[in-house]
């Protein structure tokens, strides 16, 4: 065996044992399949449709099956215009019924940007092979929708894949013999209001959660994308989980190393089973690339959370809070949202000003980017959920080290150390020659005794924000808490004094995935 095939299998036995401990997202993939039943010649019951819809203007009570055969009715109308789209297409809005030949008129105000949906699909038919370990469903009045949102430069801030979406339709007979089917958001409008009672619409969100994370999980791919910063590099970003809801407040979550924002997919799927949570937030996941240094990912952090501001701010949005939801290394990222570095962060590496480097405008723009940052003002609540604040003792281990050594570097932080070093060697400070000439990645900077760590780690955080803490501990019973540990994190370094609440909970370092982590995400995001 050559000497690189041998360090190929010895970084594969080193990542294996890595992955056991301190690689967490190696989460299960999304498999979805859709199975369309596109209506025979059959007609759809609209006569019975009618009557339980003029029953429920009403207020009169129905019976299970008088229900589920009207949102029946509605699901085949949909797929009898989806066939109709794929084999009639001069006939589209053409339904056989009991009451004839009908044409449907489509209403889909309130739903935004419906030109630029390019598919739409019953959930009925969506079936989740692997990913989700339940179902959010709702039921209710109406058919379950999926949607898909086409990328458009108005919106950019979706992934190029698209955007899914919960829809419900349902069919109006209001005015004989012109039914209308209409389309909802169910997350902005839960239902419809009849004889003052509101009666819920049917929903499933595990199916959008599980189409949007079928598509979105190409983003980043766990693995690779610790290694190879360059492939994945143009895909990195914030975008948005769910449809833009100017009344609601933004939920970012943020992803730690070897992971994606697939690591969220059970999380957000038992979030979304609350009303509250659902007519409260908009989701918006941050994928990267974890194996770059930190400090360069944190920046790139801050700077998409300012377009997502500017964004929301250009749609009209009501309030401008927002919440940081951040896994592991993934908060170290976060934190720096609510941090003022200021000349001290800088004196720490350098020994001039910014102004005096020998380097060219664009190395220092990115300089100044990655270590001067202020509290993002927009900033309500940050929930930190196995966090090494500390950093991290497992980052130390010998597979820890081999896996460490292939990591690639971004270019930009390869070429302006480089500079650093050729042209301003003299203007660094002990510590910050040291820096730069380690061209540190993010599994190096985790350890507890790391340069980066004894750098951003003094650096004090907001007042004017509310922190939260959940713990993770895999500690055997009577443990003292100060020396217990998910297996990643030890407690000490988890810890946050400044934390508003904290909650340790008997589960391993992926404690977001865990039934009482995630109720108690739900409860900090209910907090005023």
């Amino acid at each position: 065996m050559g000497m690189s095939s041998f360090r190929f299998v010895l970084s594969g036995l080193a990542l294996a044992l890595l992955c056991q401990s301190l690689l967490t997202g190696c989460a299960s993939r999304i498999r979805v399949r859709e199975n369309w039943h596109f209506p025979k010649k059959t007609p759809i019951d609209y006569r019975a449709a009618a009557a339980t819809w003029h029953k429920l203007e009403q207020g009169k009570p129905l019976g299970k099956e008088e229900l589920a055969d009207y949102n029946e009715a509605v699901r085949d109308t949909v797929s009898r215009l989806a066939y109709n789209w794929k084999a009639a297409p001069n006939d589209l809005n053409e339904i056989p019924t009991n009451e004839g030949n009908v044409r449907i008129q489509v209403n889909m105000a309130g739903v935004n940007d419906a030109d630029l949906i390019d598919h739409l699909v019953p959930a009925d038919f969506v079936k989740i092979r692997k990913g989700l370990h339940s179902r959010t469903i709702v039921k209710g009045v109406g058919s379950s929708m999926v949607a898909r949102r086409k990328w458009s430069e108005s919106d950019p801030m979706v992934p190029k894949t698209g955007l899914w979406f919960p829809l419900t339709a349902y069919l109006n007979f209001d005015v004989p013999g012109r039914p209308v089917l209409s389309l909802k958001d169910p997350t902005r409008q839960s239902g419809l209001r009849f004889a003052g009672k509101t009666l819920p619409f049917a929903a499933n969100y595990s199916a959008f959660i599980a189409q949007d994370f079928r598509d979105r999980q190409r983003q980043i791919l766990d693995v690779p994308a610790l290694f190879r910063f360059a492939w994945f590099e143009s895909r990195m970003g914030l975008y948005r989980l769910s449809e833009f809801d100017p009344n609601k407040e933004p939920c970012v979550l943020v992803h730690g190393i070897n992971s994606s924002p697939l690591t969220w997919n059970n999380t957000i799927n038992e979030m979304l089973a609350d009303k509250e949570i659902r007519e409260r937030y908009e989701f918006w996941t941050f994928g990267y690339p974890t194996g770059a240094p930190i400090s360069y990912l944190a920046m790139r952090l801050r700077e998409d959370v300012d377009k997502m501001s500017a964004f929301r701010e250009r749609n009209g949005a009501a309030s401008p809070k927002m919440v940081v939801v951040a896994h592991s290394m993934g908060g170290l990222l976060a934190k720096t949202l609510t941090q003022h570095s200021g000349d001290e962060n800088w004196n720490q590496i350098f020994t001039v000003p910014l102004q005096k480097l020998k380097v060219s405008e664009q190395d220092r723009e990115l300089l100044r980017k990655i270590l001067y940052f202020e509290p993002h003002q927009h900033i309500d609540k940050m929930i930190f959920i196995a966090t090494p604040h500390k950093g991290s003792d497992i980052a130390r281990t010998a597979p820890a080290q081999i896996v460490s050594d292939l990591i690639q570097a971004p270019q930009r932080i390869l070429h302006i150390s480089k500079e650093l070093l050729k042209f301003n060697s003299s203007a660094l400070t002990p510590l910050g020659l040291a820096f730069v000439k380690e061209a540190p990645n993010s599994l190096e900077e985790m350890r507890t005794n790391s340069k980066m760590m004894k750098i951003f780690s003094r650096i004090p955080l907001s007042p004017e924000v509310r922190y939260f803490s959940i713990i993770g501990d895999t500690s055997p019973p009577g443990t003292p808490l100060e020396k217990t540990s998910d297996n990643v994190v030890p407690y000490p370094s988890a810890h946050l004094e400044q934390a508003e609440s904290e909650k340790v909970i008997h589960f391993r370092h992926a404690v977001h995935k865990s039934p009482e982590g995630i109720a108690e995400i739900i409860r900090i995001l209910k907090l005023d």
